[in-house]
């Protein structure tokens, strides 16, 4: 019967070396995993610049934005950066194959009168849902 040989002080050098030299592949793919999200990840910062959404403290969080509607303060509806009305939004909704969710970005200083004409004039419409996108309030 061979008894187990004691590891002298190189033996345990060369295994800590192995031991990390092993993690090396790891970090490797973990790194190669992380750029790959960086660059397939689509980004959409927010454009409208002179519309700053009212606060919320739901905690809900939206979904993948279908069509996008931005009303500013004066009551001036934007789609893709464009100046637009209900009617247009309506029609190019209606020659979706399905119905879109309609997301709406209200400016806070815009008054309730017009914001609820546009959601109710826009809740009989070709749209599934409607979502109101606010900001999260901080305490």
């Amino acid at each position: 019967m061979r008894l187990p040989q004691p590891t002298t002080p190189r033996d345990a050098k060369s295994s800590a070396s192995t031991s990390d030299e092993n993690l090396i592949p790891l970090i490797n793919i973990v790194f190669l995993i992380l750029i790959f999200f960086l660059v397939a990840a689509t980004l959409r910062p927010f454009t409208a610049r002179e519309i700053s959404p009212a606060s919320s403290t739901s905690a809900e969080k939206a979904g993948p934005l279908t069509y996008t509607l931005m009303i500013e303060k004066s009551g001036k509806l934007l789609y893709a950066n464009q100046p637009t009305t209900i009617s247009e939004l309506r029609e190019r909704a209606t020659r979706e194959p399905q119905k879109p969710t309609l997301t709406i970005v209200a400016d806070k200083d815009l008054t309730s009168e017009i914001l609820l004409q546009h959601i109710s004039s826009l809740n009989s419409g070709p749209f599934s849902a409607i979502h109101l996108i606010t900001a999260e309030s901080r305490p």
